[in-house]
């Protein structure tokens, strides 16, 4: 559980398959300050072969949901 707001620690098992040897890494996360985004216009498209799965390009709304956000070089999504 993560009891410390914005920041928590995961932990990551590796094994050399080869070796046997293991080795446990932990990694600290940080939430910095969120960046406040925007809503883009709803995306829509059709299911024309009924199969109730439809790919979305969320690509197509980065710019506008990105649009207020400062340094989006450093965001990662």
């Amino acid at each position: 559980a993560n009891v410390q707001a914005f920041e928590q620690t995961i932990y990551a098992f590796f094994e050399d398959e080869e070796t046997g040897c293991t080795q446990i890494f932990d990694l600290d996360l940080f939430t910095r300050n969120t960046p406040q985004t925007e809503t883009p216009e709803p995306l829509t498209l059709c299911d024309d072969n009924e199969t109730g799965v439809r790919t979305f390009d969320l690509s197509l709304v980065e710019d506008e949901v990105l649009q207020n956000v400062e340094n989006t070089d450093e965001l990662i999504i």
